[in-house]
């Protein structure tokens, strides 16, 4: 994907395979869906890269079947222009980089990113 704009009306628009995935900018977002019906509950994992710690960092679980698509993207460009240093659980003031939640926010080294990318590389879109 090209922007956060483009992302957004992408989700919004089509049906996605449960598991896909897409990267813009500092973020990777991942279908998490169950329901095959674009009009209910399409539910995405939303990660922010860490080039520090070599990782994409879980920060929030979101339902987009009722944003509009300019507050969507309003929503991910928030969290494509924050520094992850900057970044809290949501709710907290616990920082993003240093929790000890990862059983409710994951963190997904790089390598493992990069085998899953390959793995499942024929359902990966490309614009």
């Amino acid at each position: 994907m090209k922007n956060v704009e483009e992302l957004a009306s992408k989700l919004l628009n089509q049906f996605w395979l449960y598991g896909q995935y897409f990267e813009v900018g500092t973020l990777m977002v991942r279908n998490i869906s169950t329901s095959s019906d674009l009009y209910i509950h399409q539910e995405y994992e939303v990660y922010k890269k860490d080039e520090a710690n070599g990782c994409y960092r879980m920060f929030e679980s979101v339902t987009i079947t009722y944003f509009e698509k300019s507050c969507l993207a309003e929503w991910f460009n928030r969290y494509e222009e924050m520094s992850i240093e900057d970044m809290t659980l949501p709710g907290t003031k616990t920082k993003l980089q240093s929790h000890d939640r990862k059983n409710l926010y994951r963190v997904i080294p790089f390598s493992n990113f990069e085998a899953y990318k390959e793995a499942f590389e024929e359902y990966q879109l490309t614009v």
